[in-house]
C-alpha cells in the first residue's frame, strides 16, 4: 500500500493503432517527470478500442524504457470520464494524496473540467505535444457538450 504522502502520476490513453506517437509522447513525459520529481507510482489508464489494451501496452512501455517504480493499471475505461472515475477509486484505495494527470496539449481543457467534478483529490496537469489542429476543434466541441452537461448535472 501506498504511504499517504504519496503522489502518483495518471497517464490518459489514445488508440494505440490510429496514432500511437501520441501515446508514446504521453509515456515519455510521465516518464521523465516521475524521475525528476522522484515519483514512484504511475498509473495507467485505459481499456482501449482497437483490440490492445491500452493500460497493458503503457505498463510494457515504461517497463521496456526503463521505468522502475510502481506501475498500476486502470485496465477498464473507455473514454475521460472513466478515466478520471476509475483513477479516483484508485487514489482513494491507495491512499494517494495528490496526482499529476498527463495526457495530449489539445486534451488539457477537457481533461481539467472533468477532473475538476470526479477526482477527490487534488490534481495539477501536463500536456504532451502533437496533435493537430483539427483534434483541437474536436476537443473544442466536447467541452462545449460536456459544460452543458455539467451545469444540467448530467455527468
Amino acid at each position: 500500500m501506498l504511504m499517504m504522502k504519496e503522489q502518483a502520476i495518471i497517464v490518459l490513453d489514445y488508440p494505440v493503432k490510429s496514432l500511437e506517437h501520441l501515446l508514446q509522447r504521453r509515456l515519455q513525459l510521465a516518464q521523465k517527470d516521475a524521475e525528476k520529481n522522484q515519483i514512484n507510482c504511475i498509473i495507467v489508464s485505459g481499456k482501449g478500442r482497437e483490440g490492445i489494451n491500452e493500460a497493458e501496452y503503457m505498463a510494457n512501455w515504461l517497463v521496456e524504457n526503463g521505468y522502475e517504480g510502481r506501475i498500476i493499471k486502470e485496465r477498464d475505461s473507455w473514454d475521460t470520464i472513466e478515466n478520471l472515475r476509475f483513477c479516483n477509486e484508485i487514489c482513494i484505495k491507495n491512499h494517494i494524496r495528490s496526482v499529476k494527470i498527463i495526457t495530449s496539449w489539445f486534451h488539457l481543457s477537457r481533461v481539467n473540467l472533468l477532473a475538476d467534478q470526479l477526482l477527490n483529490v487534488p490534481f495539477s496537469l501536463l500536456g504532451a505535444p502533437g496533435g493537430s489542429v483539427e483534434l483541437l476543434k474536436e476537443e473544442y466541441e466536447v467541452i462545449k457538450t460536456l459544460q452543458k452537461e455539467i451545469e444540467e448535472d448530467k455527468l
